[in-house]
Order: structure tokens, then sequence, then C-alpha cells
């Protein structure tokens, strides 16, 4: 996996070398806390192969559930 990007991102692009596909997403505006969108502002991201799609997709659930661990749980008192 090659990852190349510079301080504050506004777009990622995904690019898997073996099916020459490629996936860009522009982040929602919420995110950018103002941040202007130009080229350099990218982050690429290349998978070799599949396998390493899966391990992101895996370790970015991960993250997610140890940030929503962090924040606690809304529960009901009765």
């Amino acid at each position: 996996m090659n990852i190349k990007g510079y301080g504050e991102v506004s777009a990622i692009r995904l690019t898997h070398k073996g099916c020459e596909m490629n996936f860009e997403n522009m982040l929602p505006v919420v995110y950018l806390e103002s941040a202007p969108i130009t080229p350099a502002t990218f982050a690429f991201i290349e998978f070799k192969d599949t396998s390493e799609v899966e391990m992101m997709i895996h370790m970015l659930k991960r993250f997610r559930d140890g940030c929503i661990e962090g924040m606690g749980k809304w529960e009901e008192k009765r």
C-alpha cells in the first residue's frame, strides 16, 4: 500500500494497480473547516491487491469501534 498526501486533505483518491480501478471522493465541507480545495489537498492511496483493501477496511472498522467505545454509549434509565 502506498499513501501520499500532505496536510489537510479535501479529497481522497483510491487506486488499485492490478485492476486499474480509480475512485475519487471529495470530503463534505463540514469536515474541511474552510480549507480551500486545491490539487495539493488530495490524499492518494494506492493498493497493490485486494488483501490490502480488506486490511484497510478492517483497520478502519476497528478504529471506528474504538472511537465509539471511547465516547461512551447512551442507555435508557428506567
